[in-house]
């Protein structure tokens, strides 16, 4: 009975450790970082981002706001940054809910370089 209950309680571990890395909530570019977190193009190709890498991220906010541009801007609250860098594609993994703000913000749980 004691080894049924092992290995249940594995079984239902295992499965929550899957669950918890399924599949990302978003990706994109890295259009700036700071300390405590980074601002991302949902809506950028590679390609694109090599055309408007040079522009400052509050113009390309701002472009953004009146039209000019769709780049599906997100500011994610993260804390490891580590390896992570302007120009990145990244996967994000969301902890928590999207606040309905312009650009939208949310706490990133997990960031991760596409390779």
């Amino acid at each position: 009975m004691k080894k049924l209950v092992s290995v249940l309680t594995i079984t239902i571990l295992f499965s929550i450790l899957l669950l918890a890395c399924g599949e990302a909530d978003m990706q994109g570019i890295v259009l700036d970082t700071s300390k405590g977190g980074l601002t991302l193009a949902r809506e950028l190709t590679p390609d694109e981002y090599e055309e408007i890498k040079n522009i400052s991220p509050t113009k390309l906010h701002n472009e953004d706001v009146e039209g000019k541009r769709d780049l599906g801007l997100i500011i994610l609250s993260y804390e490891d940054m580590g390896e992570i860098n302007k120009g990145d594609e990244v996967d994000v993994w969301i902890g928590g809910d999207i606040m309905e703000s312009y650009p939208p913000q949310a706490d990133a749980k997990k960031v991760s370089k596409k390779k």
